[in-house]
């Protein structure tokens, strides 16, 4: 019974997470966006989109890190102290990559709905509308593809090895 109560916080969590993790991505994301997209045309370049890019993805990453690290760690306690069943491990690792996941999905799928809603604009429309928040959505698909990938590592990286979660993360609470 200790088992249905942990995976039943742990189903908790990971629908409070998929609510608000979305949210809280693209705000972290977003000093990444101003750097890659200034408001003046002319100051657009492959440099700046590279550092806006590096930026996004390092504050996106590590916040999504240390949820994972959470996950991972008051997993090991559940197991460790709670005395619950190792098969705990599969709903972690659902709990852990699937706002990710879903994250990164949405994101392609805003993608492709804009682009599918500028093909009737003008070239001259689609570069004033269209053109800017294509590329800022695109950004954030990569961004989030890097995270998820970085995600399924790092859960398998934290749950076989703690001391980097707990060097990293040493201020995530049950770590």
């Amino acid at each position: 019974m200790n088992t249905f109560y942990q995976v039943l916080i742990l189903v908790i969590v990971g629908v409070a997470a998929r609510i608000f993790l979305p949210i809280i991505l693209t705000v972290v994301s977003l000093p990444g966006r101003f750097v890659a997209f200034p408001e003046n045309p002319k100051l657009h370049s492959k440099s700046r989109f590279t550092i806006g890019f590096i930026i996004s993805i390092f504050f996106q990453a590590y916040l999504y890190l240390a949820y994972t690290a959470f996950i991972v760690s008051w997993t090991t306690l559940a197991i460790s102290a709670k005395g619950a069943n190792v098969f705990i491990w599969i709903v972690s690792f659902i709990v852990a990559i699937y706002p990710i996941y879903y994250f990164f999905k949405g994101n392609k799928l805003n993608v492709k709905e804009t682009e599918d809603g500028t093909k009737e604009m003008s070239e001259k429309t689609k570069e004033i509308i269209g053109g800017p928040e294509i590329k800022m959505l695109s950004m954030l698909v990569h961004v989030s593809f890097v995270t998820l990938m970085l995600a399924l590592t790092s859960f398998f990286i934290f749950s076989t090895n703690p001391v980097i979660m707990k060097t990293i993360f040493s201020w995530v609470p049950s770590v």
